[in-house]
């Protein structure tokens, strides 16, 4: 705190003494509070549709079909694309390879992982870096495997090929193209960069057992999911994360690496073992980038938990958080929980719910 500042006249000191005003305080340099580094997305083998041939799959009787299409046309040769495919070794595709488009009949009236894989063409396309992007609109019903799925990417076998597809779950009855086009991004990132499974696989989060994001799926699209998406020639897209862009505090492209960001660290950082009808808490503690207003938090069980959100009973002592501020997380493990399950669910910190893992193992 700045104090007054008395001073005399040289020579005397009467009764008309004057007083400074309050000097303004020196700003202290900002510190992001002490963290773990944010997740990094593992190589494996590397294979990528490194110059993808796009196919673009729609129903005739969808109305998104024109977005979908657009999309289809403008995405892999778009400087977003350009952008955040670099890193994962994904480029521009050549001139000769344009953008197809299959329409199929009318869309059906349920469909499940089986059906969808089978609207891949019995004799795909022979370019060695084809994708099948299919749209299901929200009026055709979902098997209980993909209620609540905004999407996901797979193979399916043709003769000796596996050929890859990704599938755009339109779960938007509004039919807002900029939240289409969005997912079909994120898809269309994740089917790229980590288009075959092991041991052709790609690029996505692949941590140890003992660390809590072995409990998160994580593509390079999943990671930045609440974060707002860029418009570039009129078309909505989303965020990718950045291993390179980690490193220095905002993990999400397109965008700069000092960005604000703001989240939190857990200790412990591993996954403890706890017995089971007992809890565990972790300590969490805030930081930020840059000085931030304090943000509330919540939470939503991992993807790969044995456990749900209701089972696990995560409460807080205080639902908000900033810069070198810690608080509580407790997480219950169930009575009847079986020895070797992992439970554990994500911290989401402020609007953009920038995501943490924490979780345990039952002893």
């Amino acid at each position: 705190m700045s104090t007054g500042v008395a001073w005399c006249a040289l020579g005397a000191c009467g009764d008309n003494i004057g007083v400074l005003a309050d000097a303004p305080a020196e700003a202290l340099p900002f510190h992001s509070a002490p963290h773990v580094q944010l997740p990094t997305i593992s190589d494996h083998a590397q294979m990528v549709l490194a110059q993808v041939q796009l196919v673009t799959v729609t129903f005739e009787d969808d109305p998104a079909r024109p977005v979908a299409e657009a999309f289809g046309d403008a995405a892999p040769r778009s400087a977003w694309y350009a952008t955040v495919g670099a890193e994962y070794r994904v480029s521009v595709p050549a001139e000769s390879k344009a953008p197809q488009r299959l329409r199929l009949g009318p869309a059906p009236a349920m469909v499940d992982r089986a059906t969808i894989a089978e609207l891949v063409p019995a004799t795909p396309l022979a370019d060695p870096d084809v994708l099948y992007l299919i749209y299901i609109p929200p009026t055709v019903g979902r098997a209980p495997e993909l209620i609540g799925v905004a999407g996901y990417h797979a193979v399916v076998r043709r003769g000796e090929l596996e050929i890859p597809y990704a599938v755009v779950l339109d779960n938007n009855l509004v039919r807002d193209p900029a939240a289409l086009t969005t997912n079909a991004g994120r898809q269309l990132i994740n089917a790229v960069t980590n288009p075959f499974p092991a041991p052709r696989d790609g690029y996505y989060l692949d941590a140890l057992a003992i660390d809590p994001w072995s409990l998160v799926v994580g593509g390079p699209a999943d990671l930045c999911v609440h974060e707002s998406p860029v418009v570039d020639q009129g078309i909505t897209y989303p965020l990718i994360y950045s291993n390179a862009f980690a490193l220095e505090g905002f993990p999400c492209k397109p965008g700069r690496p000092d960005d604000p960001w703001s989240d939190v660290t857990a200790k412990p950082a591993q996954l403890p073992k706890v017995a089971r009808d007992s809890t565990i808490t972790f300590v969490l503690t805030g930081w930020s980038t840059q000085p931030a207003a304090d943000w509330q938090l919540e939470t939503r069980a991992s993807e790969r938990s044995a456990f749900t959100k209701e089972q696990m009973q995560p409460v807080f002592s205080e639902d908000a958080i900033n810069n070198g501020r810690s608080v509580t997380l407790t997480l219950h493990v169930p009575p009847d929980a079986a020895s070797d399950l992992a439970g554990g669910v994500y911290v989401l910190s402020g609007v953009n719910r920038h995501p943490w893992a924490v979780g345990f193992i039952v002893r």
